[in-house]
């Protein structure tokens, strides 16, 4: 099985934690624009 860091790795976003928020949530804004949700 792959090891994907503790992210999505598909979809290149952190797994969010009490340090990431804002990178977290930049990508995450992202990530649903572009599914257009």
């Amino acid at each position: 099985m792959a090891d994907n860091k503790g992210g999505l790795s598909k979809t290149n976003i952190p797994k969010l934690d009490e340090t990431n928020y804002l990178h977290w949530s930049m990508r995450m804004k992202a990530h649903l624009r572009h599914k257009g949700l």
